[in-house]
């Protein structure tokens, strides 16, 4: 119950300060020559200043800081609130899991009632931590695009009102979209033939007419550069390339070590993981965003003597 009413304070930016307090730390009061213990763990929200103004404001209670104090720790976005690590501890524990993140020298850390990630960049942004192709965790490979990366189980899909209406209105749209869409995919396929010695392009299934989601390449073994080399230079040059989350899931931290039955060794799947990746076709992309993807591949097998 704390954690919730926290929750929906923190949804009207109102931070405060959490507190557990056990019943070994608890100091017994005397009441009519008895003795009062505390037999359960006592938890608290504490608010100061300009927050705890806030809340009188919201339970119609008149409340004036006794000073002004602006130096609040928590930051407030349209959807999120940051808190600065402040203390990072190495402590020795027995019998609790432990998350560890990798942090730069091992400080594994955490912070109660929040997950704590060591990149902090938001929906929509790319690599603001600049170490995007930077990981190696758990039995992933080296370099693995970490925003595809999941260290929980979980459900990535929260629909709101709104996103329902703006689909309904895109419908009108649909069949500019999907036109799109294939005539990207085509241009694209058709100048990138010349490359199949090195990379497997996508085929479609003869009775299929797909609206494409994206352009998917995966880079063969016998090619004189690596996937990462060629992701790498597409983002260097400011096209932004995505993982095609599957292949070997049982990879992914949060997968791993899950009670499940493994059929053979897996080998498509790791190559998938290891070799696959896909670029964008989406309707927005014009004649000339398509040509520039084509010229950037264009110039890195030329610059790799292809």
């Amino acid at each position: 119950m704390i954690n919730q009413i926290r929750r929906i304070l923190l949804r009207q930016q109102i931070s405060g300060s959490y507190y557990e307090r056990k019943p070994e730390k608890h100091i017994s009061s005397i009441v009519n020559n008895r003795e009062i213990k505390a037999k359960h763990t006592l938890f608290q929200i504490k608010y100061y200043g300009k927050m705890a103004e806030k809340i009188s404001t919201i339970l119609g209670l008149n409340f004036s800081p006794k000073k002004e104090n602006n130096n609040y720790k928590a930051q407030f976005t349209t959807h999120y609130v940051a808190y600065p690590v402040e203390i990072i501890e190495k402590k020795h524990v027995n019998n609790i899991t432990v998350y560890n993140l990798e942090v730069e020298n091992d400080h594994s850390y955490h912070a109660g009632f929040f997950a704590v990630h060591n990149c902090w960049c938001a929906p929509g942004a790319s690599n603001t931590c600049k170490r995007r192709f930077g990981w190696k965790l758990g039995t992933l490979p080296e370099g693995y695009d970490h925003k595809y990366i999941y260290s929980h189980i979980g459900y990535n899909l929260k629909p709101i009102d709104v996103q329902p209406a703006i689909g309904l209105a895109q419908l009108d749209k649909l069949s500019s979209f999907i036109a799109a869409r294939k005539r990207n995919f085509s241009v694209l396929h058709s100048a990138l033939q010349k490359y199949t010695n090195f990379l497997i392009l996508p085929q479609k299934n003869p009775l299929a007419d797909p609206s494409w989601f994206g352009y998917i390449i995966t880079v063969r073994d016998n090619a004189l550069f690596t996937k990462p080399e060629l992701v790498q230079y597409l983002e260097n040059h400011k096209i932004a390339t995505r993982e095609l989350f599957g292949g070997n899931l049982l990879r992914q931290p949060a997968y791993e070590g899950i009670a499940c039955r493994i059929v053979g060794e897996l080998k498509n799947t790791d190559y998938i993981m290891q070799n696959t990746f896909f670029i964008g076709v989406y309707p927005g992309l014009s004649e000339e965003h398509i040509q520039y993807i084509i010229d950037t591949i264009e110039n890195f097998f030329r610059e790799k003597g292809i």
